[in-house]
């Protein structure tokens, strides 16, 4: 008898809340979260262009000192506006590195915190259905 009745208020709660129509509320959006890009992915990326930034900066550093033991003041000035240009390179490189990372981080937070809301309203929801079907 009781699986008997346990089926009834299943099939039951089932018709009831498969027959109720809801308009969707507007200011409700759902939005997509793309993933972030696997650590891996980035580290790869980041390291194969700062490790050529740095060999850049490096052969640019070199020909400044073969320029100033030649003592030929040109290729001097040339040389070090190439060192300048490759340090900026490098900073910027740096620091645009650094700022992606907390970019990154932030959008992993946010996206936790969304998927945490999420739940958490769900559960709410869920455990409003289930008082509903009690009453």
């Amino acid at each position: 008898m009781k699986k008997l009745m346990l089926t009834l208020a299943v099939c039951g709660m089932l018709f009831a809340t498969s027959c109720k129509k809801e308009a969707p509320k507007p200011e409700e959006e759902t939005m997509e979260v793309a993933p972030p890009p696997a650590p891996a992915e980035m580290e790869a990326d980041t390291s194969s262009d700062m490790s050529k930034l740095e060999a850049d900066l490096k052969a640019a550093e070199k020909s400044l000192e073969e320029a100033k033991a030649k003592g030929d003041k040109a290729a001097e000035k040339l040389a070090q506006e190439a060192v300048d240009k490759a340090k900026a390179a490098w900073e910027t490189a740096k620091t645009k590195t650094a700022e992606a990372a907390q970019d990154v981080k932030a959008a992993a937070d946010k996206a936790a915190t969304d998927v945490k809301e999420g739940a958490e309203k769900a559960k709410q929801e869920a455990k409003d259905a289930l008082d509903k079907v009690k009453k």
